[in-house]
């Protein structure tokens, strides 16, 4: 577990990546925003990693051109690599993964595992971005 120190100094550096992409975004098109959505998402799935005691060890890392969105070391050592998705509604059953993208997100981060156990996990952030659902086992 990570102490209330380490927790508020993660959360001090999530609101400030927050606060620039809000001024420096130009929000005006579709793709724009969705890009942005899909940052703001990707950062409150950290936190909620970062509350149980998981290491950040890269954000949108590239591996065989596939994009693993979030890649983390958990409390009990284990590689983690999470593909994250913003729900449209705090009713997480509108949000899927497709079978094909689960399997290259998949054949990735087993390739950039190289040899060691990797778990794979899909987070789902809901519109209210407190809500977080994390479905393990894919």
């Amino acid at each position: 577990m990570r102490s209330t120190a380490e927790l508020l100094q993660a959360l001090k550096n999530t609101a400030a990546r927050l606060s620039r992409l809000d001024k420096n975004l130009n929000l005006e098109s579709q793709a724009d925003g969705a890009w942005a959505r899909g940052i703001e998402c990707e950062e409150w799935a950290w936190l909620h990693f970062a509350r149980l005691g998981y290491t950040l060890l890269g954000r949108r890392v590239k591996v065989l051109g596939v994009e693993l969105d979030l890649v983390m070391r958990s409390p009990k050592g284990h590689r983690v690599v999470a593909e994250v998705k913003s729900a449209p509604s705090d009713g997480f059953f509108e949000a899927r993964l497709g079978y094909r993208q689960k399997l290259r997100l998949q054949r990735a981060a087993e390739a950039m595992a190289q040899g060691q156990e990797v778990e794979f996990c899909l987070v789902l952030v809901g519109q209210t971005r407190s809500s977080v659902q994390v479905i393990h086992d894919l």
